[in-house]
């Protein structure tokens, strides 16, 4: 898709929400805030397999076809901009545009390679009226659950999804009932102050959020749980840790 094109898609799915308070300051930062983390869950399962004395690692990444997290992500920044900085003009922006999805960290991690990507979203930036950008991507890290006594993860994740393992054995601090299994929703979070004029870099703060669901059965592991689990809750566990993660970036970011 050509930038025209490109940008004339975006005139129509771009703009979600547009919050500019009268009392803002012409002198005071403004903010556009874009999240292009909500494209796709990653589902990484950790399973014992028979003949094999080391656990199996599998990978799979779920396209979602709606914007419902990258809401989640504008609505959560949204709050707290408004709470840090109450006179702040704010412009909530969504985008359809997977280029841009593709390259959301890459454009900032070797831009000599993502001119054209870059130079759209300056295009999208240009008419808004803001000095700085507040972008949500995917933040790739290793895998880290707390226990009460310690953690468990094992590899990496990204961005927004589940880490299933059937390996791990779990005893209640409380009650002593063991279980082997869990389902470990995680959001995985990078967000970039940006020029909105340049897309220098003026800092960026990472934040990661991750929970563990345990629950008893006859046959408990990670992957039963995960099977029997209606969407709905799947979405609702995800939504909550996305907005955790970014109100709980919006602090440092905005102090940098």
């Amino acid at each position: 898709m050509n930038l025209n094109a490109r940008i004339l898609v975006a005139a129509f799915a771009g703009m979600l929400f547009h919050f500019a308070p009268a009392r803002a300051q012409a002198d005071a930062r403004s903010y556009a805030v874009l999240s292009l983390i909500g494209n796709a869950i990653h589902v990484d399962t950790v399973r014992t397999s028979v003949g094999v004395r080391a656990p199996g690692e599998t990978h799979h990444v779920l396209d979602i076809p709606d914007q419902g997290f990258d809401t989640t992500a504008l609505l959560a920044a949204n709050a707290s901009i408004r709470r840090l900085q109450p006179g702040a003009k704010i412009v909530l922006m969504t985008t359809q545009d997977a280029e841009l999805y593709k390259a959301q960290n890459t454009m900032f991690e070797r831009p000599e390679a993502n001119q054209a990507n870059r130079d759209y979203l300056l295009d999208l930036l240009k008419d808004r009226g803001v000095s700085h950008l507040v972008l949500v991507t995917k933040q790739r890290d290793n895998a880290y659950f707390k226990l009460d006594n310690g953690s468990t993860g094992t590899g990496q994740l990204e961005g927004l999804g589940f880490y299933i393992d059937d390996t791990t054995m779990l005893r209640g601090t409380e009650t002593a009932i063991s279980s082997r299994g869990m389902l470990g929703p995680f959001a995985y979070v990078k967000a970039r102050l940006l020029d909105a004029r340049t897309l220098a870099l003026v800092g960026e703060v990472k934040s990661n959020q991750s929970s563990i669901v345990v629950r008893p059965s006859s046959e408990a592991s990670g992957m039963e749980i995960w099977d029997t689990m209606a969407s709905p809750e799947k979405v609702d566990l995800i939504n909550a840790l996305l907005s955790d993660a970014v109100k709980g970036a919006m602090a440092p970011l905005l102090s940098k």
